[in-house]
């Protein structure tokens, strides 16, 4: 296992401000209510189906709505961008392409799946990040998926390979190598992707764990980014301050309240199922990230199974504490500093 340069540290956390925070009289009052009521019900375990209107309106209320535009500062100019490209019938199945304007052709092609605990988030809230990560030579896509519990897991695993199997076919067109795939993704992303790539290496893998995939060639798929990612469900719901909250994204998604024991998904707790098949993977997590444990115990899993592994984590003392998803939020300076090292561990794996 082998740790990155860690960058400097910033002299604190990013400014920004919620949507909250400019609600006033009965607006401020209702979201006081929908906030005890969705704290209720996953303390309760009320149905996800129920509860996931409510934990978006909350939580899209609470999430800093100045990250994107002002990351946006941070992007370099020339690249370009072919936004919302569909690439499946439903309408969320859409893709954002990034490519640097002039670029030679045969560029790595990165894969990135947003998170958002598998039943919220946009592909949309990545783009100043993908850009700049285009900016440094590759093409990038951006996919978007139907969250749940609209469609239950292994869906969103499959419509991601489909997206794959699709930027593949084009990616002649957007100056990319289709045969120099790199897969990435944060948070839930990143659990979906590195299910994606372990399928994608192992089809008797896939087959246990109930993923249909397209044609995709194994040897295409040369690494992994694997950002804040969940690779074990059964910690998920275990203890700590997130773990009722961790309950419920997972019941979300999986639709089923035994998911720790349940042996059909089994699979997808990628730390207990790793194989040398897996592609080398760069595994990156800050030490205020309420998962760092399952980062860290899939690096020891892949050293374990004899996989490449490149770590990108923050020393225990650091201060400010780098949280969940800190690398795709261009206001930390560590992340902008990681966007180097990113595309230099692609671009060596990717033989670009």
């Amino acid at each position: 296992m082998t740790d990155s340069p860690h960058p400097a540290p910033t002299p604190g956390p990013p400014q920004g401000h919620n949507r909250v925070s400019a609600l006033r009289g009965w607006p401020r009052l209702r979201f006081r209510i929908e906030a005890a009521a969705l704290l209720f019900a996953i303390r309760a375990r009320v149905s996800a189906r129920a509860t996931a209107p409510l934990f978006r309106r909350v939580t899209s209320a609470v999430e800093d709505a100045t990250m994107v535009t002002a990351s946006e500062a941070f992007v370099p100019e020339g690249v370009h961008a072919d936004l919302d490209l569909s690439y499946g019938r439903r309408p969320e199945l859409r893709a954002d392409v990034f490519r640097p304007e002039g670029g030679a052709p045969g560029l790595p092609l990165l894969v990135w799946i947003h998170g958002g605990g598998w039943v919220s988030g946009t592909k949309d809230d990545r783009r100043p990040f993908l850009r700049a990560l285009a900016a440094q030579g590759l093409v990038v896509v951006g996919v978007g998926y139907t969250v749940a519990p609209e469609l239950r897991y292994p869906a969103q695993v499959e419509q991601v390979a489909q997206a794959v199997a699709w930027a593949r076919t084009h990616a002649a067109e957007w100056g990319a190598d289709g045969d120099a795939l790199v897969i990435g993704g944060d948070s839930a992303g990143a659990h979906i992707g590195g299910q994606l790539a372990r399928a994608i290496r192992d089809r008797g893998y896939a087959q246990r764990a109930g993923i249909v995939l397209p044609a995709i060639d194994p040897d295409a798929l040369r690494a992994v980014v694997l950002a804040a990612g969940v690779f074990r469900f059964s910690q998920v719901g275990g203890p700590g301050p997130m773990r009722r909250l961790g309950d419920f994204m997972v019941r979300a998604y999986t639709g089923r309240r035994d998911y720790a024991t349940a042996e059909a998904l089994a699979p997808a707790s990628l730390i207990d199922d790793m194989a040398p098949t897996f592609p080398p993977a760069m595994v990156i997590a800050g030490n205020g990230d309420w998962m760092l444990h399952d980062s860290v115990d899939l690096a020891v899993a892949l050293e374990g199974s004899g996989v490449p592994v490149e770590t990108v984590f923050s020393p225990e003392d650091q201060e400010p504490a780098l949280p969940h998803g800190y690398s795709v939020d261009l206001r930390w300076s560590q992340a902008r500093d990681l966007l180097a090292p990113t595309a230099a561990f692609i671009r060596r794996w990717a033989g670009r």
